[in-house]
């Protein structure tokens, strides 16, 4: 065997190249042969035209046209996500269907990076006989070192930076760097997500088309009687009744809707009401009785029915200090102070009609010129000094110390269009200009609501009894400066009325909740009060439900665009610069092709 060939045997890493025509003996000189079958000798090995380019070119567009047709449907879902919505089950939820898409993503983006990625596996496994074509020799663990099967990250980093990479090797290298970023950026340009979709409905609202003229226990007064307990219980109790407008001063028509269970947002027509109160304080003409009081002019009668039946304003026969007193069942209740609504009618006696939305207040009290013990002070207030007979049919003692004066409250109100949005139990107005066109707000329903949904608000005696209980809580909140105050012996001065923007901006709070016993569509049913009727009418509304769509991302689709488009311009300078039919791949072919070990 000729010495100048390293044997298998010597431990050099290096090793010279021997022309594969040469002839070799098949036996060494110890009877001991070793033969290298070349291809050319191979029996079963059948060379072909090579085809590779073709294959990877096939490779790259199979690569193109599923990255492209991803980079269209983040496209289509970042401009607009409802144009892809998904019909999936109900039963599925938006975390089990982001999870699902997620993994079809992944797969999409595999699958391209398994078009190409062979292409750059290849370039790898031929580096080795670049490296061997330049240096004409072989370099055991460096000729080698990016074209093993086990070779690393950190290897090819190494001879990235080192001068032996080839130009080949890099455009492969930074190819492989970006096919990881795709696999990282890919699938999160686009995902799963729930928007709301309009769909044209339809939903019933309140249509507050209540009748006015009954007297008495008619329904005017059991809708003005559920308006106390709601005003009682947003006002004494801070809790929320019903729907809710989201905007001060405006009073909306309600949906037939639960609004402690409703999910969606809701859009409907409906008339509502804008208001804003402006009252001032109004001498009472001269001739106070005991039923009506004279405002500018016109008659007003005071309202008793939240007193009960058998009570009565009155003056006092027996006692020492006249004032304003309830009489029942022949007992009377001393008070100093009294607070009761009015109701304006123009006929003889009280009929519940809402011919008008003002609203009024008789208020009785004193001032420190004319007691010592002054629960309500009005001084500086318009009042007159109540003199003569409450009630004929009683003596006539000399009343001396006490004031009446009267509120003369203005809603201010205008009907409107508007679209109203229902979320939850909330409620929004868009006011449109122009006059009311769904007419589910009459006017004499606005006027009653303004005009009488306080009547018992403000007069129900409270559950406890005390010298002021003509002066319930809501009264007391509407006009009282301090409304815990208690009348007694070391009270000299009382408790003045709050100033008039303050009673303005009360009275529109306490109307904002009682107008609710009206909003609902209520309609007291005198057959059944257990089960009352609601006055409803249909009305062509939108709503929103949740829908499941694919929705993208632009940053992320900017960042997929980018990074597919750099990987496209690579492939092509691949296939266009390298004669892939000639690259020598690292696989024991080429190895018996081109070594000849000795």
């Amino acid at each position: 065997m000729p010495s100048d060939a390293p044997s298998l045997g010597d431990h050099s890493d290096h090793y010279r190249l021997v022309p594969l025509r040469e002839q070799h003996d098949t036996q060494s000189t110890q009877g001991k042969g070793i033969h290298i079958l070349q291809p050319e000798d191979s029996p079963r090995h059948q060379p072909q035209a090579s085809n590779t380019k073709l294959k990877f070119l096939i490779r790259i567009g199979a690569f193109i046209a599923l990255e492209l047709g991803f980079i269209a449907l983040a496209a289509v879902a970042t401009s607009d996500p409802t144009t892809l919505p998904l019909h999936l089950s109900s039963s599925i939820s938006l975390p089990e269907a982001k999870g699902a898409f997620t993994v079809i993503a992944v797969i999409w983006h595999a699958l391209a990076v398994f078009a190409v990625k062979e292409i750059l596996l290849h370039l790898f496994s031929a580096e080795w006989m670049e490296q061997v074509q330049r240096s004409g020799e072989l370099v055991a663990r460096e000729t080698d070192n990016v074209s093993r099967m086990t070779t690393g990250y950190l290897d090819q980093v190494a001879h990235f930076g080192s001068r032996r990479a080839t130009f080949q090797f890099r455009v492969g290298f930074v190819s492989i760097v970006m096919l990881l970023v795709l696999n990282a950026v890919g699938p999160s340009a686009v995902t799963v997500n729930s928007v709301s979709v309009q769909r044209p409905i339809q939903v019933e609202i309140a249509n507050l088309t209540m009748t006015q003229t009954i007297r008495d226990e008619g329904p005017p007064l059991l809708a003005t009687e559920r308006a106390d307990m709601i005003t009682r219980l947003e006002q004494l109790e801070n809790a929320v009744y019903g729907f809710e407008a989201v905007q001060p001063n405006i009073l909306i028509p309600w949906p037939s809707l639960d609004p402690t269970s409703n999910n969606q947002t809701i859009y409907y027509d409906s008339d509502v009401i804008s208001y804003n109160y402006s009252c001032s304080w109004k001498l009472p003409g001269p001739n106070i009785t005991i039923s009506s009081v004279l405002i500018d002019g016109g008659e007003w009668f005071i309202f008793y029915e939240g007193l009960g039946p058998s009570f009565r304003l009155q003056k006092l026969a027996d006692a020492s200090e006249s004032a304003i007193v309830l009489s029942k069942s022949g007992s009377l209740t001393y008070l100093s102070l009294a607070i009761l609504p009015l109701e304006n009618s123009t006929g003889t006696a009280p009929l519940h009609l809402a011919e008008s939305p003002l609203s009024a207040f008789i208020v009785a009290g004193s001032n420190t010129t004319l007691t010592n013990a002054v629960d309500l002070n009005l001084e500086g207030l318009p009042t007159v000094l109540f003199s003569g007979k409450l009630d004929p049919s009683l003596d006539d003692p000399d009343i001396d110390n006490v004031l009446v004066t009267t509120l003369l409250c203005h809603p201010n109100f205008k009907l409107y269009p508007a679209r109203v949005t229902v979320v939850g139990g909330s409620l929004q107005a868009d006011i449109q200009p122009g006059p009311p066109v769904v007419g589910n707000i009459p006017q004499e329903a606005a006027n009653a609501i303004f005009s009488q949904s306080l009547f018992y608000a403000t007069t129900t005696l409270e559950a406890w009894g005390d010298t002021v209980a003509t002066a319930n809580n809501i009264a007391r909140i509407l006009i009282f400066s301090d409304p815990s105050f208690e009348s007694g012996p070391d009270n000299t001065t009382g408790t003045k009325p709050l100033s008039l923007d303050r009673i303005n901006g009360q009275m529109n709070k306490l109307i904002r909740s009682s107008s609710k016993a009206y909003l609902s569509g209520y309609r007291p049913n005198v057959d059944n009060l257990t089960f009352p009727g609601h006055i409803m009418m249909e009305s062509n509304a939108m709503g929103e439900f949740p829908q499941l769509v694919l929705v993208g991302s632009k940053p992320f689709l900017i960042a997929l665009a980018s990074v597919v488009a750099t990987l496209i311009f690579l492939l092509i300078i691949i296939v266009a610069t390298v004669e892939i039919d000639q690259l020598q791949a690292f696989d024991l072919e080429h190895i018996l092709k081109f070594l000849h070990v000795r």
